[in-house]
């Protein structure tokens, strides 16, 4: 749509990096109009410039206040194949203001628009060598896919998505997810390094300490309920190989274990294990030392911290 073939994103949903946000997940730059403009509806528009047939691939989607309203201009083309295109849009109605053929003329054609008593529906057909006009007011917040309803389209990217924001209320906000609700999650090496994104954490609320050192406070987690990520993955450098003591002391700490609020203070034993281990594949830029003669603080939120000594405290009551 408008020239861009989209894509889903690889490492979250839309909707999870826009209300978390997190950002370079999704591009909100979804254009207004066509970035090229041309006979649509030509039949020989295949071999008059081929270019057309490949657009970019990309996550662009359209950012919206609360209870805008929305005018789109849907236009067929010749393109590849000539058929209708049922599109579709979830979360939200539009009314049809108009249909027609050729190419969508905005002076003569928006003569034609019922403002009376139009359709209200949520697919519509697209003619063949044609188009639609719809409009609808966005005033339901949330992440909304619109898109063709034939399959064989949806691999070629005839989509788009549009992200509502929170209105001023109660009811036009949306709500958290169940604290049980299943989150995607993907591995991330230890050895990899991350490039251009934030650090999402799931269910750990970002609370700052007075001086900003960015600890994630007053929530716990609890890895004896975790069916889905039970134990700690990591990537060791070749010759790390950990020993009986600290196998024990880690398999105790994440096989049934509890972190709480989001800071991991282990014993003694255990301490020296986790910070070992994960030191042997940790850059320098990732090590934060806070003691009492030095206080750094974190270049970014962190997601939880590892300590060995109960040197960070910090209540909400």
């Amino acid at each position: 749509m408008n020239n861009l073939s989209f894509v889903n994103p690889t490492s979250l949903s839309v909707l999870q990096a826009f209300f978390s946000n997190v950002s370079e997940v999704y591009t909100p730059n979804f254009p207004d109009t066509p970035p090229i403009e041309f006979d649509y509806t030509n039949d020989s528009i295949n071999v008059l410039n081929p270019s057309l047939l490949l657009t970019p691939k990309s996550t662009s989607v359209k950012v919206l206040k609360y209870n805008t309203t929305v005018e789109m201009v849907l236009q067929n083309t010749a393109i590849l194949g000539v058929e209708n295109h049922p599109m579709h849009i979830h979360g939200l109605n539009f009314h049809v203001l108009a249909q027609g053929f050729g190419n969508y003329d905005p002076i003569k054609d928006s003569k034609k628009f019922n403002l009376v008593n139009p359709q209200s529906r949520n697919t519509i057909g697209v003619p063949v060598g044609g188009w639609a006009v719809i409009r609808f007011i966005v005033n339901n917040p949330g992440v909304w896919f619109m898109h063709c309803h034939l399959d064989v389209h949806l691999p070629w990217g005839l989509a788009t998505a549009f992200v509502v924001e929170n209105g001023p209320t109660k009811d036009s906000t949306l709500p958290p997810p169940p604290a049980d609700l299943p989150h995607w999650q993907r591995r991330i090496s230890l050895g990899k390094k991350v490039q251009g994104r934030k650090l999402l954490v799931e269910n750990v609320k970002q609370r700052f300490l007075p001086n900003a050192l960015n600890y994630p406070m007053l929530e716990e987690y609890d890895f004896r309920n975790d069916t889905v990520n039970p134990d700690l993955n990591m990537e060791l450098k070749p010759h790390v190989q950990p020993r009986p003591y600290q196998e024990k002391s880690l398999s105790k700490m994440f096989g049934n274990g509890r972190a709480r609020s989001g800071i991991i203070v282990l014993p003694c034993g255990a301490g020296k294990s986790l910070v070992g281990v994960s030191a042997a594949y940790i850059s320098q830029d990732q090590i934060c030392r806070f003691t009492s003669d030095s206080k750094q603080r974190f270049k970014g939120n962190a997601g939880f911290v590892v300590t060995t000594y109960n040197m960070v405290a910090f209540t909400g009551k």
